[in-house]
């Protein structure tokens, strides 16, 4: 802006016309008509000729800006601070600027959030369930007074409350049992029905002892056997 505002102001007149411009102070002053919107580059805003309907108003402006911004017009240029990494005009968002003082209240919202991706303490589990250790799983028992099949104990575990639960499987339960005792001396379905079990496509039954160590207690197909235990699990990021 100010190349094209001294080449107006010269109109061919020669380098003498500029001297005084810019300052200084390394400022341009202008004079914008208020009639033509033409605008002559002076020494001073002084030199503005008065009046409100074919007179100048006075403008100005810096010879040259900071690093980093934009003197009008041009591309920005120049190292980026703050909280941005690189140079300008494509710098980035520098490592560990967006902390959480910096996020606005209620700015991620679970549509920014991928399923699953979060664990531990990002999660809490349902009053009274028990979380596993560093992961979003969360556990609850019921009973059956008179005994389930596996398929009974699926529904029963489905149909606590909102929160989708479904059976653990061997693994869950050998992991939540040994430093959980409310899970010490049970007798539970595991959801492990899968080919790639050592029977087949049976479901599993898994005998937990008093001091919470797992062993696998029954691995034939036994859905219609009943167990008075039922162990359940979800995932904590489901709690609604």
């Amino acid at each position: 802006m100010s190349t094209i505002a001294v080449m107006l102001a010269l109109g061919g007149t020669g380098y003498a016309a500029t001297v005084g411009i810019p300052d200084s102070s390394g400022v341009f002053h202008g004079c914008v008509s208020r009639h033509t919107a033409v605008l002559r580059v002076v020494t001073s805003s002084a030199g503005c000729r008065r009046g409100k309907k074919h007179g100048e108003f006075a403008i100005s402006w810096n010879q040259k800006g900071a690093p980093g911004t934009s003197t009008g017009g041009g591309s920005t240029s120049g190292p980026a601070g703050g909280d941005l990494a690189g140079s300008y005009p494509n710098p980035s968002i520098a490592p560990g600027a967006v902390t959480s003082s910096k996020l606005a209240a209620n700015s991620v919202t679970g549509a920014k959030v991928a399923a699953k991706s979060l664990t531990g303490a990002a999660f809490a589990c349902q009053p009274g369930d028990i979380g596993l250790d560093g992961r979003d799983l969360c556990f609850f028992r019921l009973s059956a007074s008179s005994g389930t099949d596996w398929a009974g104990a699926v529904r029963m575990c489905r149909a606590r409350g909102s929160t989708p639960s479904v059976l653990p499987t061997a693994a869950e339960i050998a992991a939540i049992a040994e430093n959980n005792p409310p899970f010490h001396s049970m007798q539970v379905w595991t959801s492990e029905v899968s080919s790639g079990g050592p029977n087949g496509n049976g479901a599993w039954v898994v005998l937990i002892g008093a001091s919470g160590a797992v062993n696998l207690f029954i691995s034939t197909p036994l859905t219609a056997a009943t167990i008075v235990d039922v162990l359940c699990v979800y995932h904590a990021a489901d709690v609604f």
